[in-house]
């Protein structure tokens, strides 16, 4: 087991972060530099997630021209005319 020195405020913000979570400050200090050197390790490029959707990114802004693009005949979709 390695010993290591933190700062009193530092050690107090932990502890009280742990006491919140129901954990002791060992297992908040494991957990937190467990997750930390998991992010370390992340390769985007191996994530399995990246490229899953494929479309737009931009879809709050052209929401409408979107899926106006998207209707067809064939996919069962609508466009009401516009009345004035």
């Amino acid at each position: 087991m390695t010993q290591f020195s933190l700062s009193e405020h530092v050690v107090e913000r932990l502890q009280q972060v742990a006491e919140e979570r129901g954990a002791s400050l060992m297992e908040l200090v494991e957990r937190t530099v467990e997750e930390y050197l998991a992010q370390l390790d992340y390769v985007e490029a191996n994530d399995p997630a990246i490229k899953l959707i494929h479309g737009p990114t931009d879809l709050s802004s052209q929401a409408k021209s979107i899926l106006a693009y998207e209707i067809e005949s064939q996919s069962g979709w609508t466009q009401k005319e516009a009345t004035l």
